[in-house]
């Protein structure tokens, strides 16, 4: 692997000293390897092929949730490694949840109420500048003509009515988007960031934990769920109207990506056959 050259953080990809030359590996990802940088850092190096204003929107998402005050790693610039575009973060040793759910180290139902809370902590936020929520899902649902037409349509309406609200959504909340840490929980992976009604962010949420199969059993799986989802309850008793409101809209939205997986979109549809029922209660 060749050298890297760090970047000056204000400056997007503008080389400004060299650095050393041999990384160590540590997780493995979708769209980036992270690697051990210096002390206290880490370097998320993202695949040549990922695009490289997705890498600045990461980067400019994950600096505006840590100074909102939102538990994240704080970011130190980013580099070019060998052709490659990498963003420095503050290290956080510790399990991810999903790990905490995989294993039982912990009680998988405190975990999910845990979950919940933290998740709150992103939604007492708000960023006006951050595109809205639903503008964004009814583009995308737009764009997938391989849905139904009358899927689309329904979800789109449900979208133009939606409120213009400036609270801050996570977007892709799941088990391995937080790491429990030393000091407390970390959110990582601020790439969807936008801002919209919070149910929209807990819906999303909800069809992530239901679908969520990567080597958990069913039976731990559903109990960090309804965990969740009870403390849901709590939390927003008498609003919990919100959530089946969005339901829809946000399953068409979710079978709109192209990495859905065969069984998750049977299910999915499965779920759209019964138009008037509240799926979580």
């Amino acid at each position: 692997m060749g050298g890297a050259v760090v970047i000056d953080s204000q400056t997007p990809w503008r080389p400004t000293h060299e650095v050393a030359d041999s990384l160590t590996r540590l997780a493995d990802g979708g769209t980036a390897e992270v690697y051990a940088w210096g002390v206290g850092h880490v370097l998320k190096l993202f695949h040549r092929d990922f695009p490289p204003a997705c890498i600045a929107l990461e980067l400019k998402n994950a600096r505006s949730a840590h100074d909102l005050g939102i538990p994240t790693p704080c970011t130190d610039g980013h580099v070019e490694w060998d052709q490659r575009i990498g963003i420095i973060f503050e290290r956080v040793d510790g399990p991810t949840v999903y790990e905490l759910i995989q294993t039982g180290a912990q009680a998988r139902s405190l975990m999910g109420r845990l979950f919940f809370d933290v998740q709150q902590t992103i939604h007492r936020c708000e960023l006006e500048e951050l595109l809205p929520l639903q503008g964004v899902m009814a583009q995308q649902i737009r764009l997938a003509g391989w849905l139904p037409q009358t899927l689309r349509y329904e979800a789109i309406e449900a979208l133009q009515r939606a409120p213009l609200v400036n609270t801050v959504c996570h977007v892709d909340f799941h088990p391995l988007n937080v790491i429990m840490g030393a000091s407390g929980p970390r959110v990582i992976d601020w790439l969807s960031m936008n801002r919209g009604d919070p149910a929209m962010d807990v819906v999303r949420t909800l069809l992530l934990l239901r679908h969520f199969r990567c080597q958990i059993d069913n039976a731990s799986r559903m109990e960090f769920l309804n965990a969740y989802l009870q403390r849901c309850r709590e939390v927003w008793y008498g609003r919990m109207e919100q959530l089946a409101h969005w339901q829809r809209p946000i399953a068409v939205w979710r079978l709109a990506h192209e990495n859905v997986t065969d069984d998750e979109r049977a299910e999915l549809l499965d779920l759209l056959e019964a138009p008037h029922s509240n799926w979580f209660g």
